[in-house]
């Protein structure tokens, strides 16, 4: 899932040139950034999770906290305000990404 969620930013990043308030490139920074974060989080829970004995209330607690990384992708992305030349693509992958998210 994460791995289609990158692509869409890509898609978004590779799709334009040019800027306004920020440039292309510097939307690209940010959306690289969450794309970062987002991607460091998770290898944090799933490394916290192959080092724990499973049980059920930690599986519960480990899609739960995926859940939430994604909707704080998700609100990442929204608060990004993209230079008009990306604004189409931003908007298609948000919702996108809103779909995956249910939100």
């Amino acid at each position: 899932m994460r791995h289609v969620w990158v692509g869409i930013c890509l898609a978004v990043i590779l799709a334009a040139c040019g800027g306004d308030s920020v440039t292309v490139s510097e939307y690209a920074e940010q959306a690289e950034g969450l794309v970062a974060v987002m991607e460091s989080q998770f290898e944090a829970l799933d490394a916290q999770w192959e080092s724990s004995d499973p049980t059920v209330e930690g599986a519960r607690k480990y899609w739960v906290r995926r859940l939430e990384i994604r909707i704080e992708f998700l609100e990442g992305v929204r608060a990004l305000d993209p230079p008009e030349e990306v604004a189409d693509q931003h908007a298609a992958a948000l919702g996108v990404l809103q779909d995956l998210c249910g939100g």
